[in-house]
């Protein structure tokens, strides 16, 4: 009886961590993404010292969350945003317009997908 009540603590802890690590990731993303969301109103108006405060911002954010992220997920997701963080802030330095939005829009991306991949799914269980 000892034996089984453990057990059942001990999977409603995986079950807890995993939630809360769950809601974790999506605040995370949410709010870098609507960071992205100021950075690419910036860029598409053309201003250009905002959008690298606003950069700045994301870069400082993100360094903040990334210490913790790389405990919750694949460290390949982690690259892929770095890399593209590092590409953006060469294209804003630059004033490219295009590329820079197509920079945000990767990076959009990028953190979108780490909820959908991370997140109690029965697809990510089984």
């Amino acid at each position: 009886m000892k034996i089984l009540l453990q057990c059942g603590l001990l999977i409603c802890l995986v079950v807890a961590i995993g939630f809360s690590s769950s809601y974790y990731l999506l605040n995370c993303t949410e709010s870098l993404l609507k960071e992205s969301e100021k950075l690419s109103t910036d860029v598409s108006n053309n201003h250009w010292q905002k959008a690298e405060k606003q950069l700045g911002s994301i870069h400082k954010k993100w360094e903040k969350e990334e210490q913790v992220l790389s405990l919750l997920i694949n460290h390949q997701e982690i690259d892929n945003i770095e890399l593209t963080l590092g590409r953006l802030e060469s294209y804003i330095t630059n004033q490219s317009k295009v590329l820079s939005l197509g920079e945000i829009s990767a990076l959009q991306h990028w953190l979108k997908h780490i909820p959908r991949k991370e997140g109690l799914d029965l697809a990510n269980i089984f």
